[in-house]
């Protein structure tokens, strides 16, 4: 209800995980009665929606995977995000039924289904939930197979670059993705794998790490692509007539406006913005606008 009446735009995505339940069924029916109370009372505005996320591929089941998505047929205004293929241990997990995951797995859950000869995305095909899929978060464990599957099914994927360092993560294959017309947008994660939700240190850091990318292919990472992703391709994303207007104001040195060099001043941005507006209206002013 706080970030409904907030009046941010918002996509609160409701997680769901089984991994510790011994009925998927059960568990299932609980979350709906939790989901429709939830509905009940924080109707969709014009910048709130609900989502549903299950957790990953490995946390929830097989089983609870067909009934969230046998619900989402007659909920298509619902859309969904799964992590998926974030670590070498995972891709251990889905190829070969062995590692870290597999065993603490074991201990939480020893019946549990162990997939084998696959990866997390083609087990999500399988499961047919890939056409279900909005927004694929990380992707960073992913091969020639893998992109053909997310391509095939235009699934938007979410690079989280501070996470990723923290952790020490293989270079992510932005490059591969590209080419197979893949959008990729950025995101943050959460704090638990990052020092903080700023999409300015995750532009820096992309930047970083691939060198060869305009700043404007960067920024658009940051704007037109998450609106695609959203499903709000035709409103959201550009400051053109006819637009919502979301947008945040930056403080820039004089003669910058008309600098070829924006795309990166606006990347290498530090500090407070001058202004926040959000669906037309200021929400915030927190520096003196130059």
């Amino acid at each position: 209800p706080l970030l409904r009446e907030s009046g941010l735009r918002a996509f609160a995505f409701l997680e769901l995980i089984d991994l510790g339940n011994p009925s998927a069924k059960d568990y299932w029916n609980r979350f709906q009665e939790k989901l429709r109370s939830l509905i009940r009372s924080a109707t969709p505005t014009p910048t709130f929606r609900l989502g549903l996320s299950p957790h990953t591929p490995f946390t929830v089941s097989k089983e609870l995977l067909q009934l969230v998505r046998v619900f989402l047929q007659d909920h298509q205004e619902l859309l969904t995000t799964i992590h998926i293929a974030e670590s070498r241990e995972e891709a251990e997990y889905f190829k070969k039924g062995k590692g870290s995951i597999a065993e603490r797995i074991k201990v939480l859950n020893p019946d549990w289904s162990q997939p084998r000869k696959t990866s997390s995305v083609q087990y999500l095909n399988d499961c047919g939930w890939l056409p279900k899929l909005d927004l694929g978060v990380h992707l960073n464990e992913v091969d020639e197979k893998d992109l053909r599957l997310l391509a095939k099914n235009r699934i938007a994927v979410v690079h989280c670059p501070g996470s990723h360092a923290f952790f020490k993560r293989r270079p992510f294959r932005y490059d591969r993705m590209r080419r197979h017309h893949i959008p990729v947008s950025l995101g943050t994660d959460s704090l638990a794998s990052n020092q903080s939700l700023s999409l300015f240190r995750e532009m820096s850091l992309f930047q970083k790490a691939h060198q060869s990318v305009s700043p404007f292919e960067i920024l658009s990472m940051v704007t037109v692509r998450p609106a695609q992703a959203l499903g709000l391709r035709e409103k959201l994303g550009q400051i053109k007539p006819g637009y919502l207007a979301d947008i945040i104001g930056l403080p820039l040195p004089p003669g910058m406006a008309n600098s070829s060099d924006l795309a990166s001043r606006v990347i290498r941005h530090k500090g407070p913005v001058s202004f926040s507006m959000i669906h037309g209206e200021s929400k915030l002013r927190l520096s003196p606008m130059k």
